[in-house]
């Protein structure tokens, strides 16, 4: 009893008017039958403080990893270096306006999901990620290879180094000289 009676029991001792052990031992019989109704709660009161364990797939998703992300124009969200398109449990893909914020949990099995105003959808990889369309955009034009800018001899700038490079060449010494 968790040392409920050390203080109690030599009371209820005294009052009883109990000397010997063979008092006591009778004493005691009677008297936890008294202290258990009083003071015990019934067995099927007691309910189990423990939850029940959750599934495996529920488990899952608890240790998994949150990162939000935004849908970008090709209704696709980026995540570790790759386009995902949202699926949903049909397997038909779900389309969403760019700028569409969600979040994409990384499952403990690696599993990727894309949850979207309390919705989740599995993401599907894909194989290769286009900005734009063949289809629809329009071809660009060949580009012209953009021409350096060279400043002129008269530029503060240039000047300085011109003539320290003019100093330094050994032919035009030997005329500074004559």
């Amino acid at each position: 009893m968790f040392q409920t009676l050390q203080s109690r029991l030599p009371i209820e001792l005294r009052l009883a008017g109990i000397s010997t052990i063979e008092q006591a031992n009778e004493f005691l019989n009677s008297y936890i039958k008294k202290f258990n109704a009083q003071f015990a709660l019934p067995i099927d009161n007691i309910k189990s403080v423990f939850e029940v364990q959750p599934d495996i797939e529920k488990i899952n998703l608890i240790l998994g990893v949150l990162a939000s992300r935004k849908v970008d124009n090709g209704s696709c969200v980026k995540y570790n270096k790759g386009y995902y398109l949202p699926v949903d449990a049909n397997g038909h893909p779900v389309y969403y306006h760019k700028g569409t914020c969600g979040i994409v949990i990384k499952a403990f099995n690696n599993d990727l999901y894309f949850c979207v105003n309390e919705k989740v959808y599995a993401l599907e990889l894909l194989p290769e990620h286009v900005p734009s369309s063949k289809n629809f955009d329009l071809a660009k034009t060949s580009k012209t290879p953009k021409k350096h800018y060279i400043p002129p001899m008269s530029h503060p700038w240039k000047q300085a180094s011109f003539e320290h490079y003019c100093n330094k060449q050994a032919h035009r010494q030997k005329e500074n000289i004559a």
